[in-house]
């Protein structure tokens, strides 16, 4: 029997000198101390074949001097967006003026790729550039012509490995300056007092899953993270193993050299904890006209009489004098079967259009509406009956996007497990790309259950709820319209109070029994509280109501109430005259009654 394509090609890259161990599928070593155990040795891989028949192998690169550019196809950064590791050395290129030579390179199954150079002494760091990562000491890649689910290590250029450049090895060693272990943090942070050891853990518990292809960037991630608590190096391995299971399962040599990365610099150790804080107060108070310059804390600040004699810039609003314009939540409560979701779906188009909304001008913003209940058929009926009323001049670029998540496994936040706080799924990231690549300013979420899955009534849920939703907008640069049932009284939202708190504005939809629909603004930073707007259902359109038409229907249902009270007095009357007569007709003549 021929061997398999795995083994024979780690038998002829070991024959070339490359130390090799066998690894998963998922890329992890299937050995302990696998940079050591690493071998040439064909008796030594055979036996590891047999044990792992179909097991593909790494290389232990430091050990044959080897280094291996890393650049990854669209992988996750932590502010959510997606970066390639190819821009990000073309980047680098175009700065030092200079290129990297030809070399052996191999597309992984990702359609990543691995440029192999010769070097000696150089260590591994991920994330060295945005999707950019340097394998070498401490690190390992999967050798060519190796098979995963996902495809095959092929090799796209055969090429004799090149010397690594040295304006690289410049490059490369320059954001991160050799230190010894045990440098001290900066003079004013006392480090691994018991209060930055438990805001650390906090952190690392609630830190969102970590998939297998990311387990180093996370680990770096999360080094910075203790890094900007004020937890030492030595501290920070032991709360890693502490608080992420995967840490564990990494060779100690390699998840030492991902978190010694992440504390090469040592400029913002500690900036999360209160000693930095409070230098940079006391920093203020001491300050001088020159303060940032010199990259002291500089916050925007004046007195009140700056504005004296001065007219405000105006305020933008998304509804004019109704719905401001800001970066925050804001709510549209109502009963259900109140048509928020119809008035939702609306205000996005109108807004999106640029054509006024209950006969209120709009800010024209490029919007997006994201329903769980509603199908795309669902969406296309209510279009069909009134586009010709909100987009008569059939406009479709200025259209804005739906987005149906209904059939989605769609978590945009849980409770995590370990620590027990609200934190942010997989959802709120994808969502959060979503949204920035198209540069959306408008988002109407139909409805708030769908996003928020604990207890309403829950205030430490809410408040941390809260939390998520207004960075979502912030970091976004957006404005997120919230639709959400009301109580069972019908009064005002359904849930904890906290929720007044959450929200920039609140807005309470309601109907009568005569079918007029009002939206009125319960709650306020910009609107004067009972500002409200009235509006009629018509054909799937809320049509707005002139003055005229709604003191008509004042008018009619006034006249209807007081009818209805005619009525109910007229039949009391009649009922009260029929009583009595029926008792003088049981009664003989003579006896009272």
């Amino acid at each position: 029997m021929s061997d398999d394509i795995r083994l024979k090609a780690a038998l002829a890259y070991a024959g070339l000198g490359w130390p090799v161990f066998p690894v998963g599928d998922d890329k992890r070593p299937r050995i302990k101390d696998w940079e050591n155990l690493a071998s040439c040795d064909e008796a030594t891989l055979r036996k590891w074949a047999g044990k792992w028949p179909g097991t593909n192998f790494g290389c232990a690169l430091g050990r044959a001097s080897l280094v291996v550019v890393d650049s990854d196809v669209d992988k996750m950064q932590k502010d959510g967006t997606m970066a390639s590791g190819e821009k990000s050395l073309q980047a680098l290129q175009a700065e030092q003026a200079a290129s990297l030579p030809a070399t052996f390179t191999v597309r992984t199954p990702s359609g990543g790729l691995h440029r192999y150079y010769r070097a000696a002494n150089i260590g591994s760091k991920n994330a060295f550039r945005p999707g950019l990562d340097v394998k070498s000491g401490g690190g390992y890649v999967v050798i060519p012509d190796s098979v995963t689910a996902r495809g095959r290590y092929q090799v796209i250029n055969q090429a004799k490995i090149a010397p690594l450049p040295a304006w690289f090895k410049e490059a490369y060693n320059k954001p991160y300056q050799v230190r010894k272990r045990g440098t001290p943090p900066p003079p004013d942070v006392v480090p691994d007092t018991e209060e930055k050891l438990a805001a650390a853990h906090e952190l690392l518990e609630a830190w969102p899953p970590v998939s297998e292809g990311e387990r180093n960037t996370s680990l770096y991630k999360m080094a910075r993270e203790c890094c900007k608590a004020g937890v030492s190096e030595d501290a920070a391995w032991e709360v890693l193993l502490e608080c992420a299971d995967f840490v564990a399962d990494l060779p100690e040599r390699e998840a030492k050299a991902t978190i010694h990365s992440a504390y090469a610099d040592l400029s913002d150790f500690g900036e999360n904890g209160e000693e930095r804080a409070f230098a940079a107060v006391s920093t203020l108070a001491n300050s001088d006209a020159d303060a940032e310059s010199q990259g002291e804390w500089n916050p925007v600040c004046g007195t009140f009489a700056q504005f004296l004699g001065k007219e405000p810039p105006p305020r933008p609003w998304l509804v004019q004098d109704l719905i401001p314009y800001t970066h925050q939540p804001i709510m549209i409560a109502g009963a259900p079967g109140a048509s928020k979701s119809l008035l939702g779906a609306q205000l996005c188009r109108e807004a999106s259009l640029g054509r006024p909304f209950l006969n209120r001008e709009t800010l024209q913003l490029k919007s997006l509406y994201i329903t769980f209940e509603d199908s795309v058929d669902d969406l296309f009926h209510r279009a069909a009956h009134n586009s010709s009323r909100v987009n008569p001049e059939n406009l479709k670029e200025q259209e804005p996007h739906f987005m149906y998540l209904g059939k989605e496994d769609f978590i945009f936040c849980y409770r995590s497990k370990q620590s027990g706080r609200l934190v942010e799924g997989p959802g709120y990231r994808k969502l959060f790309k979503w949204v920035t690549e198209r540069g959306i300013r408008l988002v109407v979420g139909d409805h708030l259950s769908k996003f928020f899955p604990e207890n309403e009534n829950d205030r430490s849920m809410v408040n941390a709820f809260g939390s998520l939703l207004t960075r979502f907008c912030e970091e976004a640069k957006c404005l997120w319209l919230m639709l959400s049932h009301t109580n069972k009284a019908g009064l005002e939202y359904s849930g904890s109070s906290a929720n007044a708190g959450i929200y920039r504005q609140v807005l309470l939809l309601t109907r009568d029994e005569s079918g007029l629909y009002t939206l009125e603004c319960k709650k306020s930073n910009h609107t004067k509280a009972g500002e409200k707007l009235h509006f009629v259902f018509d054909n799937w359109y809320c049509a707005p109501l002139a003055d005229e038409d709604l003191s008509a229907m004042r008018e009619q249902k006034e006249a209807a109430k007081e009818a209805e009270k005619a009525a109910k007095e007229e039949a009391r009357e009649a009922a009260r005259d029929d009583t009595i007569t029926r008792i003088r007709q049981a009664m003989q003549p003579g006896e009272w009654y």
